[in-house]
C-alpha cells in the first residue's frame, strides 16, 4: 500500500479544553483513535468486519506518542491527518499531524497490531498481512 493520507476535522468544544480554553492533551489521543477507526470504516474494514472476516478481536494499540507544537483552543477547527507509514509482519505504524489552518499543532504516531483470542482468553498478535490486504481491496 502506498502512503495515503486520510483527513478528518474536529471542531474544538469547551468540553475538550482545560480552564485556559486549551485542549486537554488526552483528547488528542482520543482523536487519533477516532480518526483511525473512521479511516477503517471508510475502507469497509471496521472492527466488526475484521472480527467477522478475520476472526480477530480487533486492532490493538502497542505504542503511542505525540509532540505538541502549538496550542489548540476552544472554537478552532483542527484538521487531523493520518498516514500509514510502515508495515511489519505483526504491526502497522500510523503517523498523525494536526493543523489549525496552516499552523502545525502536533505530530504523533501509533503502532497497532491485529489481535486474536487464544484458548483461555489471552490475546496474541496475529499476522497483519490479511488486514493490509483488506485495506488495499477497500481503497477507492
Amino acid at each position: 500500500m502506498t502512503a495515503e493520507t486520510f483527513k478528518t476535522d474536529v471542531t474544538v468544544s469547551f468540553g475538550h479544553c482545560d480552564p485556559a480554553e486549551i485542549v486537554f492533551y488526552p483528547n488528542f489521543f482520543r482523536w487519533f483513535d477516532a480518526a483511525f477507526h473512521s479511516f477503517l470504516e471508510s475502507r469497509g474494514c471496521g472492527q466488526k468486519r475484521l472480527k467477522h472476516d478475520l476472526g480477530t478481536v480487533g486492532t490493538g494499540l502497542i505504542d503511542v506518542g505525540a509532540t505538541f507544537r502549538s496550542p489548540v483552543t476552544f472554537g478552532e477547527t483542527l484538521t487531523l491527518s493520518l498516514t500509514i507509514v510502515e508495515w511489519t509482519s505483526r504491526t502497522v505504524k500510523i503517523t498523525y499531524e494536526g493543523h489549525v489552518g496552516t499552523r502545525l499543532a502536533f505530530t504523533g504516531h501509533e503502532v497497532r497490531g491485529l489481535f486474536m483470542a487464544e484458548e483461555g482468553g489471552r490475546l496474541r498478535a496475529a499476522p497483519i498481512e490479511p488486514f493490509r490486504q483488506m485495506l488495499e481491496r477497500g481503497r477507492g
